[in-house]
Order: structure tokens, then C-alpha cells, then sequence
């Protein structure tokens, strides 16, 4: 949990403190409004923020969730305690989600709470007290906390799920407990470190990363102040053992550094192995890419009826299947064909070439359907790409033929912004 969203969550708490239970002259609404005046965006931007019901019904609930969920969790987790001990919080956590995000009627009035050693601090805490006192705003309140104790949950067994039931940490292995006596519960440590180096490599850049370690650990453990409390001859003593161990300690850290780049080395080859798996598995067999091959030399030979080099729509040679890479060079070659071909139409034609870019009214025996023309199939006049409404798939039809039979209509729509008028033109 961000140490910052929970200091964003208490904000929102004590403004709606000061929105709404204070003395009506002593409120931020009186405030703004009768005394100070909107004098600027800003507090005009507040003002209608806190005339907003919505908005005042959101802080309430994030001002309740920190009072019960969020302030004690962040209490919990800063205690010195096992990380493991935190099983416990997130068990009760969770089984209180689970309930609340279907009924929150009894949350918004301190009824039912995560953590019931918390009931105790209602009375002596004004803010948790406003909190939970009946007013307009509770059943949008209750509304938003059901969405959010539902978001919640997801999140907490997503994230939790070792430390919950069933989780692999969640019954206290002797082992791990042993092994994990110093681990932290939260990462505000790891952040003050990212923060201090990030400092130093702008304030010094030509520092080493060794020399900046060091540095950290001198000052945070207190070294100093260790040092000063031993006698004289023990601290030279300390200070020059060390010195002598300037050349084996940086021999270590290019070791370790080394170790690193290797794990970094491996993680990365394990990754670009699981991305080429990965496409193997999304790639077809090949006796299925044959098949597809096989297909669109047909339809070129049978429905489109190209001409070309009969040995392009082969299969075999010699009574030998041909392989994946012959077949795609077949097709290849069939393609770059059709593209060279001139599109000749006949006279009697010329209308029937207007269909490209239009949109058609398809009589089928199935029904009529509505298509928009694409284009005509490079190489063959007769042929043309159309696609149909609610389908995405691109069908070659010979519309001359449907032409002819009067089964093709031109469609065409005036959009408007309620209406949508359709008015049929029908060739002669």
C-alpha cells in the first residue's frame, strides 16, 4: 500500500470534515461563499466540488475506508512484527470485503467494521465519529463503497493470495518464519534508498556505485556514531582492517555485478524462448498451411480462372508432393501475375464498374443482404471484393452475372443525426 494514496485518502477525509460537519459558520461551503469569496478558478473549482452530492458521498467513503481499513492496516504493517503475523489482518480483511461489497448499510453506520478493536475509537475520534453519523449523503455513499470494497477484494487476492487461505505462506512454514525474521512489511526503506541514490548520482555523477553504496550504509546504520563509542585503539584498529580490505571488497562487487548481468543474460534468453514458443504455438501445422496453400491455387485455377503456367497449380512433381516454400512460391508467382494483368471491360460493362466504392442491396436465396464494393480483384474484371454488414470477411462475387439478373441494387444513405434515410436506385 502507497504510503501516498493514503495520505490522499485522509485529505478526503478531513475535507469532507470541514464540508459538512462543522457549524454551518464555520464550514469551508460558509467559508468560500460568504467570507472569503471565490476569488479565482481555484476556489471557484472547490466551491462547486463541495456543492457536488456525488462528490461529497466519494470523500465520505474514502474518508470511512481510511478510518477502518486503511489507517489500521498501515498501522499493522509499520508495527515490528513477523510479515507473517500480517496473515491474520488480510484473513479478517478479506472475509469483511466479501461480505461488505454486497451490503454496506451497516459500514456507513460504524455497525460493521474489518477489524471490531477499532469500534472502540469512534467515540474518541471527532472525524471517525462524523463519519458514521447519519445524513443525505448515505445511500450514495453505500453505493460507492460497494464498488470499491468490490475492486478491493480483486485486488487483495491478486496481490495477498500466498499470505491468504490456501495461499503457500498462510499456515507459517517454521522454515520460511526462520529465514524471514528481518523482512520488512512494506517498502518505504527501498524507496528513502532509490530516493538518496537517485540524489547522489545528479549531486556527484562521477561517484561510483560502490562508493554511493557505501555511503547509504555508512549513514543510515550510524557507523559514525558506533565508532565514536569504542575506545581509540579499537577503532583505528577497525578503521585500518578496513582499509586493507578496500581491494577484496571491490573485487566482490564486480563479482557481484557480474552474477548480475548473467541472471539479467539468462532471464532475457528465457523470455525470447518463451516469445518463440509462444509463436509457435500461434502458428498453424504444416499440414494446415499446405492445405491453405492447396486452396488458393485452386480457387485461382477454378474460380478465378487465371491463366497462367499450368505447372503454377501443381501439387506434385515427379509423383513428389511438393513442399510449404515450392507451393508459396507458386502462389507468390500466381499473385505478382494477376497484378500485371490490364483490367479490360467491355462496353457493355460500363455501368457495372460504377459498383466500386458503393454501397449494394445483394439478393441471395438465403435473403438480401446490404455490402459495400471494395474493389475490383487485380487481373479480373468480372470478380469484385465486397464486404456485408455485421460480418467482417471480404467475399469475391462475379457481380455481372447478378447484375444481369437483376439482383443487385444500389444503395444509398443520407446520415443525418436521429434518422438514417434509405432510397433505392435500381438499375434499368
Amino acid at each position: 500500500m502507497s504510503n501516498l494514496f493514503a495520505s490522499h485518502i485522509t485529505d478526503l477525509m478531513c475535507s469532507f470534515y470541514l464540508t459538512c460537519h462543522l457549524l454551518p459558520q464555520e464550514n469551508i461551503k460558509h467559508f468560500l461563499h460568504s467570507f472569503q469569496g471565490c476569488t479565482n478558478r481555484l476556489l471557484s473549482s472547490v466551491y462547486q466540488d463541495i456543492c457536488n452530492p456525488l462528490l461529497v458521498a466519494g470523500s465520505r467513503a474514502l474518508g470511512i475506508i481510511s478510518k477502518i481499513i486503511t489507517g489500521p492496516l498501515w498501522r499493522n504493517i509499520e508495527c515490528k512484527t513477523h510479515i507473517l503475523d500480517i496473515n491474520d489482518t488480510l484473513t479478517a480483511l478479506r472475509s469483511f470485503l466479501a461480505e461488505a461489497k454486497d451490503d454496506c448499510s451497516e459500514v456507513v453506520t460504524g455497525k460493521h467494521l474489518p477489524f471490531p478493536e477499532e469500534s472502540c475509537k469512534i467515540e474518541n475520534d471527532i472525524v471517525m465519529a462524523e463519519l458514521f453519523k447519519p445524513d443525505e449523503t448515505d445511500v450514495m455513499t453505500i453505493q460507492v463503497l460497494q464498488a470499491l470494497f468490490s475492486c478491493m477484494l480483486n485486488l487483495l487476492d491478486r496481490q495477498a493470495a500466498d499470505h491468504l487461505p490456501g495461499g503457500k505462506y498462510f499456515s507459517k512454514p517454521t522454515d520460511i518464519s526462520a529465514e524471514s525474521k528481518s523482512v520488512l512489511k512494506h517498502n518505504k526503506l527501498p524507496e528513502f534508498f532509490f530516493g538518496q541514490l537517485d540524489f547522489l548520482l545528479r549531486y556527484r555523477p562521477n561517484a561510483s556505485l560502490l562508493c554511493n553504496e557505501a555511503y547509504l550504509l555508512y549513514s543510515h546504520n550510524k557507523t559514525d556514531e558506533w565508532l565514536q563509542s569504542l575506545d581509540d585503539v579499537t577503532r583505528i584498529q577497525l578503521i585500518n582492517d578496513s582499509r586493507k580490505e578496500g581491494k577484496n571488497i571491490r573485487l566482490k562487487f564486480k563479482e557481484r555485478l557480474k552474477t548480475i548481468e548473467e541472471k539479467r543474460v539468462e532471464t532475457l534468453k528465457l523470455k525470447e524462448k518463451e516469445i518463440s514458443e509462444k509463436k509457435k504455438r500461434e502458428i498453424p501445422s504444416n499440414a494446415e498451411k499446405k492445405k491453405a496453400l492447396k486452396s488458393q491455387l485452386n480457387f485461382r485455377k477454378n474460380v478465378l480462372l487465371q491463366k497462367s503456367d499450368k505447372s503454377y497449380f501443381l501439387f506434385s512433381s515427379k509423383k513428389i508432393q511438393k513442399t510449404i516454400p515450392e507451393l508459396t512460391e507458386q502462389l507468390c508467382k500466381l499473385v505478382d501475375e494477376s497484378k500485371s494483368v490490364a483490367r479490360v471491360e467491355s462496353s457493355s460493362s460500363s455501368q457495372v464498374s460504377l459498383l466500386v466504392g458503393k454501397t449494394i442491396r445483394h439478393k441471395f436465396t438465403e435473403g438480401t443482404f446490404i455490402g459495400n464494393v471494395i474493389s475490383v480483384v487485380p487481373g479480373f474484371c468480372k470478380w469484385y471484393n465486397v464486404t456485408y454488414d455485421g460480418d467482417p470477411a471480404v467475399y469475391v462475387y462475379q457481380l455481372q452475372e447478378d447484375y444481369a439478373d437483376g439482383n443487385i441494387e444500389i444503395v444509398v444513405r443520407w446520415y443525418t443525426a436521429h434518422t438514417v434515410a434509405v432510397v433505392t436506385f435500381q438499375f434499368n
